[in-house]
């Protein structure tokens, strides 16, 4: 289960969003809002719908859990750009998630803002063409010196690296990649070497080590101190739904309707 951190400690969980047991998958969306369900019903495929539902029941049982309360009385807000982040008054916890076909990678932090990404190295990419939009020149020199799978390992890591420091600075890709360039430490950080402006400095990036053939990145405003990483259970989840069962209004019965 969650436990309490500090400032510089952050807490990641991987979750296996197919991995639900089938006699769960039916009751987690009562871990949701009302807009998030509505939102599911939405989902033209149901693999499609049952990872969301999957990913925002971990989410909001993680986040629960943290705070002290039931998972759907959690309060969200976003930004113009999509961060999520915690409506909930002096609340000192911070977060973010990505996810990735059937898996979800979940950061939790303590006044500390942060993002992460994850991304499936098998995936078929035209490497090139995405690196001469989002990739600095640097980068793509690099790129381009490499062949084969570590030419493929190098672009992910590049790739996953950035897009963890846009989602923690809370402008995704509305800000433009490219004037970002990244740099491989023996300590496997990530330094910034340009960007265009200042704030880029106050940020830690770093690669994680997850089950192949994920692979994924955190990056963190000011020092990361540490960073632990958890596998989500589902009987994290499960232990909620009695509780929301006992705050609902009780159905009447077929007498009490005649």
């Amino acid at each position: 289960m969650p436990t309490k951190f500090d400032k510089g400690h952050v807490q990641l969980w991987t979750c296996a969003l197919d991995g639900v047991p089938p006699f769960l998958r039916s009751r987690l969306s009562d871990l949701l809002t009302p807009d998030e369900q509505e939102r599911a019903r939405r989902f033209r495929f149901s693999i499609h719908r049952d990872r969301y539902i999957a990913c925002r029941a971990a989410l909001r049982t993680l986040l629960g859990t943290y705070l002290g309360i039931v998972p759907r009385d959690v309060q969200l807000v976003h930004n113009a750009h999509g961060k999520p982040a915690l409506n909930h008054s002096g609340a000192a916890l911070t977060f973010n998630l990505a996810h990735c076909e059937g898996f979800a990678l979940l950061a939790f932090g303590y006044e500390q803002e942060l993002g992460v990404d994850v991304e499936n190295v098998t995936r078929t990419m035209d490497y090139e063409g995405v690196a001469g939009a989002a990739f600095s020149a640097e980068e793509r020199a690099t790129l381009l010196s490499l062949y084969g799978a570590d030419r493929a390992a190098w672009f992910f890591r590049c790739w996953t690296l950035r897009e963890a420091y846009l989602k923690g600075v809370g402008t995704g890709f509305a800000a433009r990649p490219s004037a970002l360039c990244m740099h491989d430490a023996d300590d496997r950080s990530a330094l910034m070497l340009r960007s265009e402006n200042d704030e880029s400095e106050h940020w830690e990036l770093r690669a994680i080590d997850l089950p192949a053939p994920y692979v994924g990145a955190i990056a963190t405003r000011a020092a990361l101190k540490s960073c632990k990483v958890s596998a989500f259970q589902w009987d994290q989840a499960q232990r909620y739904l009695p509780v929301l069962a006992e705050k609902r209004e009780p159905r009447p019965s077929r007498a009490d309707i005649l």
